[in-house]
């Protein structure tokens, strides 16, 4: 299924770029700092992996709110996962402002996916859902894979990665951007998700 992408990359994902040098990811913005090949630790790739799963969730999550007519933004919905992400973070060890930052991005990704996919619902036929796949359902599925990208985000800052910590996230990105039909949409959707990782509190 192809996708319609009607803005820029760069306003879809507000992202400000940093002035590094190096190539450039989407050949034309900066999404993190590209080094030369480089291993990228299990850490990364764990915390990665679970961002891809929830992103992909949500694109159900729009396929699903495409047929029902339900509108994409749920305020209410995202104040609760952001205040039991925040409660749940702290058996990780995690401070508030790092969880509510990080879930804010997560959110962002989550809300470009579905405003990608409802746009491309207005121009053609949506694949159907499997059966009992509905709003209440892939929440818990989201919900669930709070404790994973808790634990993960956990294992990521534990550690320590520093100064190398945009080459590594933007060498994980650099390597899906490599992947043969790897999407755009999931592309920029965890490019959005890892934007404040590399931050400090």
């Amino acid at each position: 299924m192809r996708f319609i992408l009607l803005l820029p990359l760069v306003a879809l994902i507000g992202y400000s770029a940093p002035s590094v040098a190096g190539e450039l990811l989407f050949d034309d913005l900066t999404l993190h700092e590209v080094a030369p090949p480089v291993d990228i630790p299990p850490e990364v790739t764990r915390l990665m992996r679970v961002i891809e799963q929830r992103n992909d969730t949500a694109r159900l999550v729009a396929i699903y709110k495409s047929k029902a007519r339900l509108p994409l933004e749920d305020l209410k919905r995202e104040q609760e996962v952001i205040a039991s992400a925040v409660e749940a973070g702290k058996r990780h060890g995690l401070s508030e402002d790092r969880v509510r930052t990080f879930f804010a991005d997560q959110i962002k990704a989550s809300k470009f996916v579905q405003s990608a996919v409802m746009t491309n619902g207005l121009f053609e036929k949506l694949p159907d859902l499997a059966p009992g796949e509905d709003l209440a359902s892939l929440r818990i599925v989201l919900d669930q894979m709070q404790e994973e990208l808790l634990s993960s985000l956990a294992a990521f800052d534990n550690a320590n990665y520093r100064e190398r910590c945009r080459i590594l996230v933007g060498t994980a990105l650099e390597s899906k951007k490599r992947q043969k039909g790897y999407p755009l949409m999931m592309m920029a959707a965890t490019a959005q998700a890892t934007l404040s990782l590399c931050k400090s509190d």
